[in-house]
């Protein structure tokens, strides 16, 4: 079975990284998972580690309202760092309402999808399947 290589969860809140993570690893289709607490402590590792292309995740989930350094200052930082070329799959996951993300998230090019929270499994699955047909060269 193909599996995405790395993904990342960057959110604050550890019921939701514990119940993304836990139906991530129920699909089997993820082979790496790496869990961030905010957007300050995500960029720092992808900066420590942008010449090693193992360690950088092919998909992320990420919040919106985290505190230090929330998602769109995080994308912002990954785009003028020029990270964002090896990030190319970004989902956006909130509990506030898509209409009112609506017209930031439209500058960011590597953003593939928003999901409100909670998300189900069926969004998460959606999500993988998509990327895997991307890795697969099939899109």
């Amino acid at each position: 079975m193909n599996q995405i290589p790395l993904v990342a969860i960057i959110d604050d809140d550890h019921s939701f990284q514990f119940i993304t993570r836990t139906i991530l690893d129920r699909t089997r289709k993820v082979k790496n998972i790496v869990q961030f607490r905010d957007g300050e402590e995500a960029f720092e590792y992808f900066l420590r580690n942008k010449d090693d292309a193992d360690k950088i995740p092919d998909l992320l989930f990420v919040d919106i309202q985290m505190p230090y350094l929330n998602g769109w200052q995080l994308l912002r930082k990954l785009i003028k760092s020029g990270l964002e070329k090896q990030i190319n799959t970004v989902v956006i996951c909130s509990s506030s309402e898509k209409a009112s993300y609506a017209e930031v998230s439209d500058s960011f090019d590597n953003l593939d999808a928003f999901l409100e929270k909670p998300l189900s499994r069926e969004d998460i699955e959606g999500i993988l399947d998509k990327k895997l047909r991307e890795l697969a060269g099939d899109l």
